[in-house]
């Protein structure tokens, strides 16, 4: 009776740590979809906020026309952030070449908008599989409250499919910071696997946190 109640004990044991490492695993996944979605929302609001103006009236030039190749040839040489400085001071001064390479840029950002739509359904679909477990009136309460949550913060910040998808971002960084505390909270395994959960926590925080600055926050749209 022993050997088989120490056999049990073994094999439950097993078996919850191979869960728990299928966890982490998840856990690893939606790190990675969160801070590509991350990246990309926080750059699109930076070089909008860089570019304010309209360039799409290429009139009245007060600097000499510069061809592309000398253009780039010259922002070459420049560290990036000083290479954007002095494009936008091209630009404001009339070079059509320096604001036809602005509007590039304005394409570029909208053309990786749409992949990060669709990394966001995907990293929606994991995080309310990893909050609900099997429990399906969970999943939908969660799916609920974070539509709630995307539906006020855009309806707060505008109304285009830009401000869309950063409501949905903001919102969906929320939940997994939630999703990581209680993890650390229900954390019973290795000192190792208690501070890699911390850590994971730490940095769903401090990604809640950019995004909470380009948007809103979400724990008050959600009320």
């Amino acid at each position: 009776m022993l050997y088989r109640r120490d056999r049990y004990e073994r094999a439950e044991n097993a078996a919850a740590i191979t869960e728990f490492r299928a966890e982490l695993a998840r856990c690893r996944q939606i790190e990675v979809y969160l801070n590509a979605i991350d990246a990309a929302i926080t750059v699109r609001s930076a070089l909008a906020k860089l570019i304010p103006h309209d360039y799409s009236d290429p009139s009245s030039t007060t600097v000499p026309r510069m061809s592309p190749i000398e253009l780039k040839c010259e922002l070459s040489k420049l560290p990036r952030k000083q290479a954007l400085s002095r494009l936008m001071r091209k630009a404001d001064a009339g070079c059509n070449t320096s604001r036809g390479l602005l509007r590039e840029l304005m394409f570029d950002c909208e053309d990786l908008m749409g992949e990060v739509s669709n990394t966001l359904t995907i990293a929606k679909t994991i995080v309310l599989d990893a909050m609900s477990g099997d429990s399906y009136a969970m999943r939908e309460a969660m799916g609920q409250k974070l539509a709630e949550a995307e539906s006020a913060l855009a309806g707060s910040n505008g109304s285009g499919p830009v401000d869309k998808m950063a409501a949905e971002a903001v919102s969906l960084a929320w939940i997994d910071c939630l999703r990581c505390q209680l993890m650390v909270l229900k954390a019973s395994h290795s000192n190792r696997d208690e501070r890699y959960l911390q850590g994971l926590a730490d940095r769903a925080t401090r990604r809640l946190e950019r995004l909470t600055k380009i948007l809103g926050t979400p724990t008050q749209a959600g009320k």
